[in-house]
């Protein structure tokens, strides 16, 4: 036999659109337990359906993809005229000239 090494990700949305927590894994995404028995982790992520906070991250979402690639309309802080952000000492521009 080849021996061989390979990673596999792999994702699946349960069947019917939402996750029945009353059913079994293999049941709610229509796997067989024989294929789910050949990955070492699984992840379980469910969403709790929040009306608020759905429209809040789609608005974000959308917000973020209409205005994107345009610049910020917030001015630019800019630096007083001749100051830097390096100390300026005259005693030390004294110790340069020697």
């Amino acid at each position: 036999t080849l021996n061989a090494r390979a990673a596999v990700l792999a994702a699946a949305n349960p069947l019917y659109g939402r996750y029945n927590r009353h059913k079994s894994l293999s049941e709610n995404i229509n796997l067989p337990n024989s294929l789910l028995s050949r990955f070492d982790l699984m992840f379980l992520i469910l969403d709790i359906a929040d009306v608020d906070r759905d429209m809040a991250l789609a608005r974000h979402v959308t917000f973020v993809h209409q205005n994107e690639g345009l610049e910020s309309t917030k001015p630019e802080t800019t630096k007083e005229k001749g100051a830097t952000d390096m100390d300026t000492d005259d005693e030390d521009d004294d110790d340069l000239d020697n």
